[in-house]
Order: structure tokens, then C-alpha cells, then sequence
């Protein structure tokens, strides 16, 4: 489900984009890197999801990257 949630949020986010593009070089770079952002944050939530089902725990690596990820785009 989270998977699909994040495919639905790329698939807004593209089509958005096309439709108020402007057609710069740099809005295209933007796009890619938070759309890049958004696969790896659905990949940390899916797993992270994932372990605490199993009742191992949250992955120290999860909790890392979701921090630094968050960090740089408060920024």
C-alpha cells in the first residue's frame, strides 16, 4: 500500500509538471531530484514498516536516512 501511495504522489507530482512546465533545464534537474527523494523515502517507510512487523525493531539505518533526507529538504 505504501508502495502504491508513492507511485500515486510521482504520478501527480509528473503530471502536474507537464502541465505548468515551463520547459527550463532546471525545472526538469528539481523534478528528478525530488522525485528521487520521494522513491527512497517510500523504499526507507516500506521497510521500516516491514521490520516493526516483525517486531525487530527500527533499523538504525531507517531512522539515519530519514533524518538526513528530511534535513536537506527543510533546506
Amino acid at each position: 500500500m505504501i508502495m502504491c501511495g508513492g507511485a500515486t504522489i510521482l504520478a501527480v507530482g509528473a503530471g502536474y509538471l507537464h502541465w505548468v512546465s515551463s520547459g527550463t533545464a532546471a525545472a526538469g534537474k528539481v523534478s528528478v531530484v525530488e522525485a528521487s527523494f520521494i522513491v527512497l523515502m517510500t523504499v526507507i517507510t516500506t521497510s521500516s514498516v516491514k521490520s516493526i512487523q516483525a517486531k525487530q525493531g527500527l533499523p538504525i539505518i531507517n531512522q539515519t536516512l530519514a533524518w538526513i533526507i528530511l534535513g536537506m529538504l527543510v533546506n
